[in-house]
């Protein structure tokens, strides 16, 4: 379904804008060789876009995800592991299993499991980012920021599994096997964070538009612009790397090459800022009702940060490698090697699911579990599972793919 590319094809086409999503075919991740490194059995690296979902207004519309590593992040820690340095950045862990005579590393935010009850809690800051095109129209984050931060991602909600935030509880439930029996007061916290004044950038005709998805008006950006706009709010701001800085945008999607090539939602990466720290982030949209998603089925508000919030949790620095899986839909051609959570579940017609907290329904996504990227049997989730919400989407690990 999605093709293979050599490590020189890769660098030609993503070096532009240091984003994965790059061609109208997916994206691709830069190769990294393979080694004794945190990359060792990959497939090139290579990871494309997750789609599934399009609007009723918009056909040719299709949710994407993708992932912008900074290739300099993996040279600075295999050097810190040949070393023995540390490095400034986010709390986390290292460990590693074995597929097929292969092993695999892998680092998490938060503390190891296996080792014992621990609480880490991560500092974290919104940055929302509004865009004003050239028709004049303002897609404004004010609203989404305030949502967000009153949202079950950093407030205790109910959960099929258990009380807390929603990646905590994810996590709980992910590591089931370590934490029911090494580690029960287990957790990884997001704290409560502030919003920080908004930074608006003006969108020029060339570079994006706005469309009516359904009685809203839905900003189109070129992701070009939107790697620049990334680039320039890290630089501004200047943010701790032990904590998550987390951009914000409202009714806005960006594009790749040409609007016929939409819509990616979300993405998460790292950023070397060096002397051995560093940054990692994500930015997502924070969508109203209505815009994606099928009949009967809601893809808003906290749809897109969560997958992105659960992905940096389990894969901080972009760089964990896995046995190559297919989407359950194609599940013999392969899609990534990466320990991406969020995206096995996208393509299933109803990703997202409705929690509520304070009287106000969410929408977080289901993820996989842990197991089924890394091909375990049996899987060490919550019940025996290798998706989170019961009954699970991810039955049984991955076939072998091509």
């Amino acid at each position: 379904m999605k093709r293979k590319v050599t490590l020189s094809s890769a660098l030609v086409l993503c070096v532009a804008f240091g984003l994965t999503a790059c061609g109208g075919g997916g994206s691709i991740q830069p190769a990294v060789p393979n080694g004794n490194g945190p990359n060792a059995g990959t497939m090139n690296g290579q990871r494309a876009p997750a789609s599934n979902t399009v609007t009723s207004g918009h056909p040719n519309f299709k949710i994407m995800f993708t992932v912008r590593p900074d290739p300099r992040v993996h040279a600075m820690r295999t050097a810190a592991i040949e070393n023995g340095s540390t490095f400034i950045t986010v709390p986390n862990w290292d460990g590693a299993y074995t597929f097929k005579g292969v092993r695999y590393p892998f680092s998490m935010v938060g503390s190891n499991p296996y080792r014992g009850s621990a609480t880490t809690v991560v500092g974290s800051e919104v940055q929302p980012i509004d865009f004003v095109f050239a028709d004049g129209t303002r897609i404004s984050a004010t609203s989404a920021a305030a949502g967000f931060v009153r949202s079950p991602l950093f407030h205790a909600t109910n959960f099929p599994t258990g009380v807390g935030q929603y990646t905590d509880v994810f996590q709980r439930a992910n590591f089931h096997y370590a934490v029911n029996r090494y580690s029960p007061n287990y957790h990884v916290l997001m704290g409560q964070p502030p919003i920080l004044p908004t930074i608006t950038y003006n969108v020029p005709a060339a570079s994006g538009l706005v469309v009516n998805a359904n009685g809203t008006k839905l900003g189109l950006i070129d992701i070009n612009f939107i790697g620049n706009v990334v680039t320039e709010v890290t630089a501004k701001r200047q943010f701790d790397p032990r904590t998550l800085p987390m951009l914000l945008i409202g009714n806005a999607v960006y594009y790749q090459t040409t609007t016929a090539n939409c819509c990616v939602i979300g993405f998460h990466g790292d950023e070397a800022l060096g002397a051995y720290q560093i940054l990692t982030y994500f930015i997502a949209s924070y969508v109203s009702p209505g815009i994606f998603g099928a009949p009967g089925v809601t893809l808003a508000d906290i749809w897109a940060p969560s997958h992105e919030l659960a992905e940096w949790m389990d894969d901080p620095f972009v760089d964990n490698a896995t046995p190559a899986w297919g989407l359950p839909q194609a599940p013999k051609s392969c899609f990534s090697n990466l320990l991406e959570v969020g995206d096995p579940i996208e393509f299933f017609k109803d990703p997202a699911f409705p929690v509520t907290l304070n009287g106000k329904t969410y929408h977080p996504q289901d993820l996989a579990f842990f197991s089924w990227l890394a091909h375990q049997t049996p899987s060490i989730g919550e019940g025996g599972r290798y998706s989170y919400l019961a009954p699970a989407k991810l039955r049984a690990i991955p076939p072998p793919c091509m």
